[in-house]
């Protein structure tokens, strides 16, 4: 239970905080990864 909540957790920063590393489909980045540095 725990190992899924904190799975969970990534999953959700990876997606809505360091903008840097998302990945999403929308008119100006269509499905790009943009490395950080």
């Amino acid at each position: 239970v725990l190992f899924r909540q904190r799975k969970t957790d990534v999953l959700s920063r990876t997606v809505t905080g360091d903008e840097k590393w998302i990945m999403h489909d929308n008119p100006r980045r269509r499905h790009s990864w943009v490395s950080s540095g």
